[in-house]
C-alpha cells in the first residue's frame, strides 16, 4: 500500500458519510485500494491505461478514459493524487462536457525536485505547471512544498491549501511491543536493529540504504538492517545485498500486512528516500516513539523536527555517518525517542484536521 493510496482511502471513507464518493484508479499495485474501498461500500472505476510510468499513447488513452467517465457522471468535485493523475485530470476535465465544477490535486512530493538530468527535470516541471493551470485548488503537505508551488509553478497563494497528513487514533497502527514484533520478524532480542518500511520503487532509494552499510563509518558498528516491503525493484535490491560484503546484516521481508504494527521491533527507523510528500510511515514511527534518520525530502524535515537526524538525499556516506552516530550514542537515541513520543498528540489531532481542512478546501 502506497501513501497516496492510503490518503485517498482515508478521505473517501470520511467523505462517504457526507456525499456520494467514488474512486477512479489505474491497474498498478496489488488491488489493495479497490478491495478496501469495497469493504467500506465505496464505488470504484478502473482506468486501465492510468499507469505510473510515462507512456505517451497509454497516457492519451487514460485521458480519454477519464473524460468518458466524467461525461457519464456529473461529478461536482474531482480530486487527483500522484503527478500522472494530476496531469490526466487537468486535460480530461477540460475535454469533458459537463466538466466537474471543481478540480483539486494533492502533491505527494514534486518529482522535478529529484536529482534528475536537466531536460527530464524541465519536462516534469512543465507537466506539473500544465496540470496546475485552471485547477481550483492544490493541496500541499508542508511549508516547503508550498514554497515550491508558489515560486516554481507560479500557483496563486489563494489556490494553495497547506494540509499536512495526520493519523486519527482509529487509523494509527495497533503496535506490537518490542518483544512481540521481534518474535514475529524472527529477530533476536539482543540485536541492534535498523529498519525501514517502503515500497520497492527507485524514489525510495533503498539502494542508497544498502550502500550505506558498506561505508567505512558504519561497517565497524554492530547492527542488523530490516527492510519490509516489495515492488518492481525487488530483484535489483536482492542482487545488491548478495553482492555486498555486509550481506549477512540484511533481513528482507516481503509484503507483511499492517507492517506498521511491527515498528517497535526497530531501534532506529530509517527513511532514505529521494522523493516524498509526507509519508505516513514517518508519522507512524513518531507514534511508535522511535528515533528517526531520514533524508531532507518533501515535508519529512518538518514532520520529524527534533525527533531525528536529517541528511541529504542520495548520499550514502552522510546516511552512514548519521546512523553510526545514533548507534554509538545511546543518550542521543533516548532524547530523539522522547522527542518522538512528544509529537504523538499533535499527529493524532492532525488526523482529524486533515479531513476537515480538506472538506473546507472543497468549499462544501
Amino acid at each position: 500500500m502506497g501513501g497516496a493510496q492510503r490518503y485517498v482511502l482515508l478521505l473517501a471513507r470520511a467523505f462517504s458519510k457526507r456525499a456520494e464518493v467514488a474512486i477512479a484508479l489505474g491497474p498498478d499495485g496489488n488491488g489493495w485500494l479497490s478491495a478496501e474501498a469495497e469493504k467500506h461500500g465505496i464505488k470504484t472505476f478502473k482506468l486501465p491505461h492510468l499507469r505510473r510510468a510515462i507512456r505517451p499513447l497509454g497516457d492519451l488513452r487514460a485521458i480519454f478514459e477519464l473524460r468518458a467517465l466524467l461525461k457519464k457522471n456529473n461529478w461536482d468535485i474531482l480530486h487527483a493524487n500522484s503527478s500522472k493523475a494530476g496531469v490526466v485530470m487537468a486535460l480530461a476535465s477540460r475535454l469533458a462536457n459537463p466538466a466537474p465544477a471543481k478540480t483539486f490535486y494533492t502533491a505527494h512530493g514534486w518529482v522535478f525536485e529529484e536529482k534528475l538530468p536537466f531536460p527530464i527535470k524541465r519536462f516534469y516541471l512543465f507537466l506539473e505547471w500544465l496540470g496546475s493551470r485552471g485547477r481550483t485548488g492544490t493541496i500541499v503537505l508542508s511549508k516547503k512544498e508550498k514554497t515550491i508551488a508558489l515560486e516554481k509553478l507560479g500557483i496563486a497563494s489563494g489556490q494553495i491549501h497547506l494540509i499536512p497528513h495526520g493519523l486519527s487514533e482509529r487509523d494509527a497502527p495497533k503496535f506490537l511491543n518490542r518483544e512481540e514484533a521481534r518474535r514475529e520478524l524472527g529477530i533476536s532480542a539482543g540485536a541492534f536493529l535498523l529498519g525501514t518500511i517502503a515500497n520497492f520503487y527507485p524514489t525510495k532509494a533503498l539502494d542508497v540504504l544498502i550502500q550505506s552499510a558498506n561505508e567505512p563509518e558504519l561497517r565497524q558498528k554492530n547492527f542488523e538492517m530490516a527492510i519490509i516491503g516489495d515492488g518492481p525493484e525487488r530483484k535489483k535490491l536482492e542482487d545488491m545485498i548478495e553482492a555486498s560484503a555486509e550481506k549477512d546484516r540484511f533481513k528482507l521481508f516481503f509484503t507483511i500486512p499492517d507492517a506498521g504494527r511491527l515498528l517497535r521491533a526497530f531501534d532506529i527507523f530509517v527513511l532514505p528516500s529521494r522523493k516524498e510528500g509526507l509519508p505516513f510511515v514517518i508519522l507512524e514511527s513518531l507514534l511508535a516513539g522511535l528515533p528517526i534518520i531520514a533524508t531532507d525530502v518533501g515535508g519529512v524535515k518538518e514532520a520529524v523536527g527534533d525527533a531525528g537526524i536529517i541528511v541529504p538525499p542520495d548520499d550514502s556516506s552522510a546516511l552512514a555517518q548519521a546512523l553510526a552516530e545514533a548507534i554509538e550514542n545511546e543518550n542521543l537515541r533516548e532524547q530523539l525517542a522522547e522527542n518522538s513520543r512528544l509529537r504523538a498528540a499533535e499527529i493524532i489531532r492532525q488526523g482529524e484536521l486533515m479531513i476537515e481542512k480538506t472538506w473546507t478546501a472543497y468549499g462544501l
